[in-house]
């Protein structure tokens, strides 16, 4: 759907309840089992103004089916099975994907938790979730999928999509909410924490100098050739003198006026 960003804003902004669930359930209409990530994302803006919640929560549960997000679908479960009828009921007009269509509600979560141990690639999905969901669903939930997509992640793409959201972070203001979520990480990592080290470092350039200094002196002490953390070093420390120094000068020290005894 062109503009599909456009159309949840629109529905976001309106302000009769009424309008506001029509709008987003003709969009879902509109996008429900083709258009997958689109439609879960109405569905959220659904939740909790659609008179009936459980037929939300099936269609999330079946689309992530379909994505094969398979940790979401298993969380939604416990909803799932307060009212088998209605879930039965739904199946005849909404079918599951082949691979669990044969299966009740219990066979169907002991095939998920098994799928999920055995499935690697949950990191990729949740990145691309939270990517095409941000700003159109409740921030709290973006930042779930952000940190799902992290946790289900490793190695280098596991640095990428940290770093990624570390930049997001900051460019909404959330400065303190990025260096968390570094920090984090960096006491979490036994490997490839040097990048996350190097992006805190590059936040406290502006924030606290000679925290930054330290940060890089630590890099340092790991690999003398990170980067150019030896230049980061230097620059950083030369300046500090020199703001010392210019910052002494404003006073005439040789002025009795200047000068205090305790």
């Amino acid at each position: 759907m062109e503009n599909f960003k456009d159309f949840i804003l629109k529905g976001k902004r309106l302000e009769s309840f009424t309008e506001k669930v029509e709008f987003f359930v003709d969009l879902f209409s509109k996008t429900k089992y083709k258009e997958f990530y689109q439609s879960i994302i109405i569905l959220y803006n659904l939740l909790n103004i659609f008179e009936d919640r459980y037929q939300v929560i099936f269609h999330l549960f079946n689309h992530y089916l379909y994505l094969k997000i398979y940790p979401e679908s298993f969380s939604l479960m416990k909803e799932l099975k307060e009212r088998k009828e209605d879930f039965f009921s739904l199946l005849q007009k909404y079918p599951l994907p082949e691979e669990f269509s044969n299966k009740n509600l219990d066979e169907i979560k002991i095939f998920l938790d098994f799928l999920i141990k055995e499935k690697d690639n949950f990191g990729a999905l949740y990145y691309e979730l939270a990517t095409i969901s941000k700003g159109l669903v409740d921030g709290d939930l973006n930042d779930s999928f952000f940190k799902k997509a992290i946790d289900f992640s490793e190695g280098d793409a596991k640095v990428r999509i940290i770093l990624r959201y570390s930049d997001i972070l900051l460019k909404e203001g959330k400065e303190e909410g990025s260096i968390e979520i570094l920090t984090f990480y960096i006491n979490e990592l036994d490997n490839s924490f040097l990048q996350l080290m190097y992006k805190l470092a590059s936040i406290y350039e502006i924030k606290d100098q000679t925290k930054a200094v330290q940060i890089y002196e630590k890099i340092s002490k790991y690999d003398p050739d990170f980067l150019d953390v030896q230049e980061k070093i230097s620059k950083l420390t030369n300046g500090e003198k020199e703001y010392k120094i210019k910052n002494t000068e404003k006073f005439d020290l040789g002025n009795e006026n200047h000068i205090h005894f305790l």
